[in-house]
């Protein structure tokens, strides 16, 4: 993987995170719902499915001719 793919990869990461700090900042009671006991496992599945996404992009992207 080269430095500008793996520079893309993070970038798609990071407007993930920043788009739901942002969202954080502007409603914080409405964002709170997200972490309540009952409905904890939200967020923890979007990382991870996130994270997984991640690794399937630098495998796509990471291909030897």
């Amino acid at each position: 993987m080269n430095p500008r793919e793996r520079i893309l990869a993070m970038a798609v990461l990071g407007v993930v995170i920043l788009v739901g700090l942002g969202l954080f900042l502007q409603n914080p009671a409405h964002m709170s719902k997200l972490f309540a006991p009952d409905l904890i496992w939200l967020p923890i599945t979007a990382a991870g499915l996130q994270f997984i996404g991640f690794l399937i992009i630098r495998r796509i992207v990471d291909i030897k001719v």
